[in-house]
């Protein structure tokens, strides 16, 4: 049998090629070749391309290129770079980019020269705002005082001889246990959303007050102008993002940064740049 090391698909003997993938077959499949490789830049810049390559090299990571054809808006047919990462690495690689894109960006603003170094990549955080933990706990601690009324009906209708599905001794415990259990956690979940209430309250009014922040300093237009005019993708995303943390991070300094950075997501992504 032979394998083709892009499609990972096994053929019979006798096949020298995959009829998909165009690719000579391999006896086997060498543990790098068995690997999962999906796209996690595409770029038409040569330069950068080579520039991130090399940088996840560097930190690590097994990369592999694909290049091909396209055509821009204006009629014109460029080659695109794809780099390629193990599925398993993905996330990290996205964190190493970023830094790469950041510093890039840095760099043509005249701030800094470009130094890859190695890192350990910090895990992403999702920011859930208090709204969103409030309905969540409030749902729980519901959802968990249900449970223990109806452990606690079964249990007195086992009690009481109604039912006898769970009737001994041990069972009953076990039953009687689990309802204070269940109320325990729904009563602290309860519990804990009076403390979030004004939590909410203040998150939305610092919302608002960003937000307004953002409109009055941020609109479209003068948005653009912090970007080089050949600027664009993912580049573009990073330099504009920079540039609208450091201000609105001057400005809120007591503000959460994975808040801010999700607000600053939100309000990017409505601009439709």
């Amino acid at each position: 049998m032979s394998w083709c090391p892009k499609c990972k698909n096994e053929y019979r003997a006798g096949i020298t090629v995959c009829p998909d993938c165009n690719e000579e077959l391999l006896e086997e499949l060498t543990e790098e070749v068995s690997l999962e490789f999906v796209p996690v830049f595409q770029t038409a810049d040569a330069e950068l391309k080579e520039k991130i390559m090399k940088y996840l090299v560097h930190c690590g990571h097994k990369v592999q290129e694909e290049s091909g054809m396209v055509e821009t808006e204006e009629g014109e047919t460029i080659t695109a770079f794809a780099i390629l990462v193990p599925k398993e690495s993905y996330a990290e690689a996205m964190q190493e980019i970023r830094t790469v894109l950041s510093y890039e960006a840095k760099q043509e603003a005249g701030e800094e020269d470009l130094k890859p170094r190695h890192r350990v990549p910090e895990p992403s955080t999702v920011y859930v705002d208090a709204k969103a933990r409030y309905q969540e706990y409030k749902s729980s601690g519901i959802m968990f005082l249900v449970f223990a009324v109806l452990f606690l009906i079964f249990g007195i209708l086992n009690l009481t001889g109604v039912i006898t599905i769970m009737a001994s001794t041990v069972s009953l415990i076990i039953v009687f246990a689990a309802v204070l259990g269940f109320s325990y956690v729904g009563v602290t979940s309860l519990m804990k959303i009076s403390s979030l209430k004004e939590e909410v309250s203040t998150e939305e009014q610092t919302t608002d007050k960003i937000t307004d922040f953002l409109k009055a300093n941020f609109t479209k237009e003068k948005l653009l102008n912090y970007a080089d005019s050949d600027t664009s993708g993912e580049l573009l995303y990073f330099q504009l993002m920079e540039a609208m943390k450091e201000q609105v991070a001057a400005a809120f300094p007591d503000a959460d940064e994975n808040y801010l950075e999700s607000l600053l997501e939100d309000y990017y992504n409505s601009l439709d740049l």
